[in-house]
């Protein structure tokens, strides 16, 4: 006869402790000689991980052909990026007074630009 827990269907803890061991040695020696392996976690994206931005001051900014007027650059640097009416961007004429205090704004408008259309020269 097989001792059971109250109300359990299952024997008893002796029985599941036998089943245990012997799985756990049905394992080992599937894995014998073998770690199993460890993932390392990804790190975490920093500042480190962007493209580096020159210490020169912007010379000239522009748009190439592409630009799906989404207004992200409108946003992020409205005294440079123009989208007129939802047709393509452009750069204000008036803009190169700004390069120098927004030369960080500008350049986070071309990382951002989802079609990769807005340039900057250093110079």
């Amino acid at each position: 006869m097989i001792a059971r827990r109250p109300g359990c269907a299952f024997a008893t803890d002796a029985w599941s402790a036998g089943a245990l061991a012997a799985r756990r040695r049905r394992r080992r020696a599937d894995f014998a000689g073998r770690r199993p392996r460890r993932l390392a976690p990804e790190p975490a994206a920093s500042h480190h991980d962007l493209p580096p931005v020159s210490d020169a001051p912007i010379k000239k900014v522009w748009i190439e052909a592409g630009c799906i007027s989404c207004k992200l650059c409108q946003d992020i640097v409205p005294q440079v990026f123009l989208v007129d009416d939802d047709k393509d961007c452009v750069v204000k004429p008036d803009a190169a007074q700004h390069f120098v205090g927004k030369a960080e704004d500008i350049e986070q408008a071309k990382r951002d630009c989802p079609v990769e259309v807005i340039q900057v020269e250093h110079g």
